[in-house]
């Protein structure tokens, strides 16, 4: 909690942010191919974005469930995101 309070590193949810913009970007590189350049820029910002508010919830709320189950939960909307287009 202290990380995301009004003392903590006010950059830290662009830090998270960018961090899951740079792996989905990463491990997606290839992916949708019907998809335009500017599309699938849109894809990944949408996928950080939605991580990265995930896990700053998971954060403010005492990271009280697992690691693996919040990542696995997170997989699992990706995977449903993602199928469609």
């Amino acid at each position: 909690k202290l990380i995301c309070s009004e003392h903590g590193d006010r950059y830290f949810t662009q830090k998270i942010t960018d961090l899951c913009y740079k792996q989905i970007k990463q491990k997606a590189h290839f992916s949708f191919p019907k998809l335009s350049e500017i599309q699938r820029e849109w894809v990944y910002y949408y996928v950080a974005h939605g991580c990265s508010g995930v896990l700053g919830c998971w954060i403010k709320s005492g990271m009280t469930e697992p690691p693996e189950k919040v990542s696995a939960f997170m997989d699992k909307l990706l995977q449903n995101t993602i199928q469609s287009l």
